[in-house]
Order: C-alpha cells, then sequence, then structure tokens
C-alpha cells in the first residue's frame, strides 16, 4: 500500500470520528472522492481528483481558533481605530472617587 492510499484512508478515518470538525469532514468526503474516483479510473488515463469546495465560514472559524487571543485583540482595536475620524483626542477623566461615609453603630465597642 503506498503513502498515499495510507493518507487518503487515514484521512477518511478521521473524518467519521464522532468528534471531528467539519473541516476534517470535508477534507475526508473529499478523500473519499478520490478513493472513489481512483477506483472508477481507467490505467494509463490521468487521474483528476474531484475539488470540494471548503465551506467558507468554516474556514473563518478555524482561523480564529488558530489565532492568538492577543493577536485577535490587536487586530480588533485596529480596525476600531481605523473606523474613527481622524485625529481623535480622548479626555481623561477625574476618575472613581468613593465618599468616605460612616456607618453608625458599626465603631468597636470595649
Amino acid at each position: 500500500m503506498t503513502t498515499e492510499l495510507k493518507n487518503l484512508l487515514a484521512t477518511v478515518a478521521s473524518a467519521i470520528e464522532e468528534n471531528a470538525d467539519a473541516n476534517a469532514r470535508a477534507r475526508g468526503a473529499a478523500a473519499a472522492k478520490t478513493l472513489s474516483a481512483l477506483l472508477g479510473a481507467t490505467p494509463g488515463e490521468p487521474l483528476v481528483p474531484p475539488q470540494v469546495p471548503v465551506d467558507p465560514l468554516a474556514r473563518m472559524v478555524e482561523q480564529f481558533k488558530s489565532t492568538p487571543q492577543p493577536a485577535l485583540l490587536d487586530t480588533l482595536i485596529a480596525k476600531l481605530q481605523s473606523a474613527l475620524p481622524s485625529p481623535v483626542e480622548i479626555e481623561q477623566g477625574e476618575g472613581f472617587r468613593l465618599p468616605y461615609v460612616p456607618l453608625a453603630g458599626l465603631e468597636k465597642k470595649p
């Protein structure tokens, strides 16, 4: 058995596992179609494996999953800043002040 055939079978096997994601299932379907094309191929003719479109949303979700959170936050901040009108001045507030309010009856008694 060739390495390519083993890879195709492993791809199909990983696609039918219970916890396989949509991307793994799409790769498994493509591998299964390639195996089917191999079985129906005429010897001596070039084999063209079928192309299976990958769902763009699934590809985007996988890309977000693989991106570290700080990089995602930097990208989000850059996008939000680019949406603001240029020169933006952010005023500093006074800060948070909590007034002291004595509570009667809670003093320590000797």
